[in-house]
Parts: structure tokens; C-alpha cells; sequence
């Protein structure tokens, strides 16, 4: 039996890599323990996992990956920086939920609230970040998953939320399947 991939971009900044990595941990265990059994293979990717080519980084090689058909769950990672301005935005993250949204994907995001070292804080890319938040949580268009403190909250939310977006997803499609096989 062929499996079904559902491939979930993670978007992150440098200093969320380590929470990138844990995802894609996460993301893989539960394909293996639950959905592929199921029928289905859950694969992560990010920025990082994408080979660079010719063009704009963001709009010749993420958004067509973001725009595939089995692409159905972004994850957003978020915690003192906001990242690069791409053409179009203020960096990768927002150009990324506004494609999203474009698109009507499934969106995730996650914020930190773990200590940072007041040295380590670039106050132009916080202000930019604590912007983008109160931005997302007013337009209420995502599953917003709160703030996390440290590595073991973050894994506990993770997995939950992911979880339940998953067989959402998966219910979703079983849905349209039955209704096309209804309608045939």
C-alpha cells in the first residue's frame, strides 16, 4: 500500500533551530508510532532542508514547496527574531503567513517565552516579533499555541497540537474522499 504523504514546513528563525529540530523529531515519531499504520507519512521540512538554486530564496524555493498540494500544515516558530525582509515583507516569517493565508493552509504558530540573555536581544527584531504576534492573535486566522517557557513545554504542546491538526487534516480528506466517491 502507497502511502499518503502530509508534509509540514516548519518556518523558523535562528534562534528557534533548536525547536525546529525537536519538531522534526516529534513529526517523524508520530508518523512512525501512529499514522503510517494508517496510511499516511508525515514529512517535515524547513528552510534549512531545501537545496538553494538559482532565484529568490523565498519566493523560487519555499513558497512552491508551501503552495503544494500535500504541503498541509505550516509550523511557526518564533522567539526574539523575526528574521530578514524578503522583496515583499518584513522578513521570511511574515511573508510566509501571508502565503499561507493566501493559500488556505493549516497554520501552527508557537511562541517562546524563555529567558534570553539581555545582550542577546536585538530590541528592532523583538519589537518586530511582539508586532507580529499581537498581528496574528487580532486576525485570529491561525491556532495560535501560546508561549512556551522551556524545551519540555514546548514538546508537550507540540506533539498535542500536532496531533490534532493531523487527524483533522486526515479527517478532512477521508471527508472529501467519501463525498467524491458519493457524488461519482
Amino acid at each position: 500500500m502507497a502511502l499518503e504523504v502530509i508534509k509540514i514546513f516548519i518556518s523558523h528563525t535562528d534562534d528557534t533551530k533548536g525547536e525546529c529540530i525537536i519538531a522534526k523529531e516529534i513529526i517523524r515519531e508520530e508518523s512512525e508510532l501512529h499514522y503510517k499504520k494508517d496510511g499516511f507519512n508525515l514529512e517535515p521540512f524547513c528552510w534549512d532542508d531545501i537545496p538553494r538554486g538559482r532565484g529568490d530564496p523565498q519566493e523560487d524555493l519555499v513558497d512552491p514547496l508551501i503552495k503544494d498540494e500535500h504541503c498541509k500544515l505550516i509550523i511557526m516558530v518564533l522567539w526574539t527574531h523575526f528574521g530578514n525582509p524578503t522583496r515583499k515583507y518584513a522578513s521570511g516569517m511574515e511573508h510566509e503567513y501571508n502565503l499561507v493565508k493566501e493559500n488556505s493552509k493549516n497554520i501552527l504558530i508557537f511562541f517562546s517565552n524563555k529567558s534570553v540573555m539581555p545582550m542577546n536581544i536585538d530590541p528592532e527584531q523583538l519589537k518586530k516579533v511582539q508586532e507580529f504576534k499581537r498581528r496574528v492573535r487580532n486576525e485570529r486566522y491561525c491556532a495560535d499555541c501560546g508561549d512556551f517557557g522551556d524545551e519540555g513545554e514546548f514538546k508537550q504542546k507540540f506533539r498535542g497540537q500536532l496531533v490534532a491538526n493531523i487527524d483533522k487534516i486526515i479527517s478532512n480528506n477521508k471527508k472529501i474522499d467519501n463525498d467524491a466517491l458519493n457524488n461519482a
